[in-house]
């Protein structure tokens, strides 16, 4: 698996060093760790954009990072629609 993207957040240093275990393997993915985390009964988070919150929420992931941008485009591009009608 060639791994070619870079996953970011903040936690405890507990979830932390437990992380680390699990990420050892080669075929971890983001997924796979954030099922780990939910499984064990913590509170899992995740960076997100519109086209997969839905995937996240539905895993059980509670926290999401997400940048404004996206949906303050959508969000201006509702409102420019709604006056152009």
């Amino acid at each position: 698996m060639n791994k070619i993207k870079h996953l970011s957040f903040r936690t405890t240093e507990e979830n932390f060093f437990y992380l680390k275990l699990i990420a050892k393997a080669d075929d971890r993915t983001p997924s796979y760790a954030l099922n780990k985390i939910i499984d064990s009964g913590k509170t899992a988070g995740t960076m997100c954009n519109l086209s997969n919150t839905n995937k996240f929420s539905k895993m059980g992931v509670k926290f999401f990072f997400a940048g404004t941008g996206e949906w303050m485009a959508n969000g201006a591009k509702q409102f420019v629609d709604a006056g152009e009608s």
